[in-house]
């Protein structure tokens, strides 16, 4: 049957909601003899949105917030059939209660209401559903934006199958045009750089092209995507190692016993076999752990020699003589590792000395890399992609440069906490996406103050909301537990510690984000060992020798005095465990807790930022990473960003810290 939003001459007002079904499904249930057969058959995002389509009569007193209202059930109803179980018997209810005859009315009722069904022309579009099973928000976007003429159309049969809007086409435009030039996109949140990545992959042999993830979480988070799994794919350490056979490297020097993960010596035995003797209060062994230390921040370094910048905080107590007794040591220790010596390799050899060893190595006359393929032909490597690549470290960027490989890199150097993203060579292309598909303009309220004051913002365009979705920022005075859902984003473990109780005691249902649910009992867990007298092994902890160092370090935080008086009382482990007991499987809360580093790639319709997010930094060095830990907080919003009404404040006083 024919929809009005498949008419080309209809001149009403574009859909605001594409429900993730095509009007053949439809059909096929309306003309089925047993729509009990249908439901079971129909996929989860099927059966949805019948269901839904069946609300449509009942929103039809309020057509301007019909749309949204039914973009939230659909995503409430996606989390609630999200176990096999309950799924089995929505279909088997949904059956029951279909009616052909209501069906019919609310595609009549579509128009009205700025509701449509995907077309079939639009299967291309970024996925409805994300790979933990709830909505896609770019899915929407991305359909609602290309009616609207927002695509990019041309004569190109490759370019025309992509669905690109205007920013991310003339990216493609480049990259076929000259595909063996390297070009790094700088994408703002919410730009669609992952349907960018999709985009590229299809305009590539396949056969020369590999994706480079960072860390073994950031590579399953790639292959989650069933767009990706069929492609080549490499950690970046497997990477280095392969460039630097291709350069001439003996393979025994990478590959071997000593290359693999499991093979460790201990301290005594780099002492031994380097003759240290005590440096300072250092023993040599100590001496050994000391240059292990400063070696791991060599590697992650741009630079070519160790230096005095790569002592870390526990070296900077020595005599200068001292210091640059250690420093020459790890400079020694390096050039035996990666030195031509052929006699037998005792040091482990890791990702990381790889990466900064292949860094190093000058750059290929020809334009591909020849690396292990996943069977036993070796890969012609001629092109690579690298999402997240805010995140990598200088000697992984300076690897790209090196690589003779043709690297298409898209990050957001804006997302980078940790306050500086690397810097990529200046013979790479550079591009910029700054439209979003998430969020409305309401979300520049936030977001574009932030961007400007900082440091890393140089003659850029602004974040661009889709004039077609509503995101409202709203301002608090004081933090409470919000009615309705939000995800609640904190600053620090201490912080998610303290608010977790608040919700668990208030009889909230309480969700915690996965990085945060894998971190936080062992910060608990170092917080009460510190307590208790006994230093802790925590990443987060493990620097403080005693209670007395974390107290002066984190005693004038408010959080801390109230989790003190909580240890004081007598909070243990067994009450920790308790309040664990209590948190609902990711999805299933009312609220989403955790800490804004652990929030990248994910997306929620209300985000809450916490108070301490605002909190002044008085160091110009702080300035990057706190203006990017709110940058990022408040860009996981699709609907709403509530945020402290002394935001404008702090953003002007963190601005003059700028320079």
């Amino acid at each position: 049957m024919p929809y009005p939003w498949n008419d080309a001459d209809s001149q009403t007002r574009p859909p605001l909601v594409i429900l993730p079904i095509t009007s053949t499904a439809v059909d096929r249930l309306l003309s089925s003899g047993s729509p009990g057969t249908w439901f079971s058959d129909a996929s989860r995002l099927e059966t949805a949105c019948v269901y839904l389509l069946g609300m449509l009569p009942k929103l039809a007193s309020n057509p301007d917030k019909a749309a949204h209202h039914l973009q939230r059930a659909l995503n409430d109803l996606l989390q609630q059939l999200n176990t096999p179980a309950a799924l089995a018997e929505f279909r088997r209810m949904a059956a029951m209660d279909f009616d052909p005859t209501q069906l019919r009315q609310s595609l009549d009722l579509m128009p009205a209401l700025r509701v449509d069904l995907q077309f079939e022309s639009e299967k291309d579009a970024a996925p409805a559903v994300n790979a933990d099973g709830t909505l896609n928000g770019d899915f929407n976007a991305d359909v609602v934006n290309r009616r609207l003429g927002k695509s990019f159309y041309s004569d190109d049969p490759t370019l025309q199958k992509l669905g690109l809007n205007t920013h991310q086409s003339r990216i493609a435009t480049a990259i076929l045009g000259d595909p063996e030039e390297p070009v790094h996109i700088q994408g703002f949140a919410g730009t669609g750089k992952t349907h960018m990545i999709r985009a590229i992959l299809q305009s590539l042999p396949g056969e020369h092209t590999a994706i480079l993830a960072k860390t073994q979480g950031q590579l399953q988070g790639i292959l989650s995507d069933v767009d990706m799994q069929n492609v080549h794919h490499f950690l970046f350490g497997q990477f280095a190692r392969d460039h630097l056979i291709d350069a001439g490297i003996p393979p025994g020097a990478v590959r071997g016993l000593h290359a693999q993960l499991d093979f460790n010596i201990s301290d005594g035995t780099i002492a031994d076999t380097m003759g240290y003797g005590r440096v300072g209060s250092l023993t040599p062994e100590g001496v050994a752990k000391a240059v292990r230390a400063i070696l791991f921040k060599f590697c992650e370094s741009d630079a070519s020699v160790v230096g005095p910048l790569h002592l870390t905080y526990a070296h900077l107590a020595l005599s200068a003589a001292e210091q640059r007794l250690l420093i020459g040591h790890a400079q020694a220790y390096w050039d035996q590792l990666t030195g031509p010596s052929s006699s037998e390799r005792w040091q482990p050899v890791r990702h990381y000395h790889l990466i900064k060893w292949a860094s190093l190595v000058p750059k290929k006359d020809r334009n591909s890399l020849r690396v292990s393929g996943t069977d036993t032909r070796p890969l012609d490597l001629k092109f690579a992609l690298v999402d997240e690549a805010h995140d990598l470290t200088p000697a992984m960027a300076c690897l790209l440069d090196q690589c003779g490989v043709a690297v298409y890199s898209l990050g957001d150097t804006f997302q980078n906490v940790q306050g500086a993203a690397p810097r990529f060579s200046s013979h790479t292309l550079r591009r910029e996406m700054n439209l979003s598909m998430r969020a409305g303009e309401g979300i520049g309220v936030v977001i574009n103050p932030v961007l400007e004051a900082h440091p890393a913002f140089q003659k850029m365009e602004v974040l661009k909301g889709s004039k077609e979705l509503d995101t409202q920022c709203q301002f608090y005075l004081t933090r409470r537990i919000p009615k309705t859902p939000y995800a609640i984003l904190c600053g620090t473990h201490f912080h998610v510690f303290e608010y977790l109780h608040q919700l668990v005691n208030a009889g909230a249902r309480v969700s915690l984000l996965p990085g945060t649910a894998f971190a936080l009992p062992a910060f608990v867990d170092a917080l009460l060992m510190l307590h208790r007298g006994y230093r802790p092994s925590s990443s987060d902890l493990f620097r403080f020798r005693d209670w007395d160092a974390l107290e002066k370090s984190y005693g004038r935080m408010q959080v801390f005095g109230k989790i003190k008086a909580m240890l004081m009382k007598g909070y243990s482990a067994t009450d920790f465990k308790n309040i664990m007991s209590k948190v609902q499987l990711m999805g299933r809360g009312h609220y989403t807790l955790g800490r804004v580093e652990d929030a990248k790639n994910w997306q929620f319709p209300n985000v809450m930022l916490s108070p301490e997010l605002i909190t002044p930094n008085k160091q110009a060095q702080y300035v990057a990473s706190g203006l990017s830990k709110v940058y990022l907080a408040a860009s996981r919003a699709q609907r709403t960003v509530a945020v402290p009404e002394r935001l404008h404040e702090w953003i002007e006083t963190q601005s003059q810290l700028k320079s």
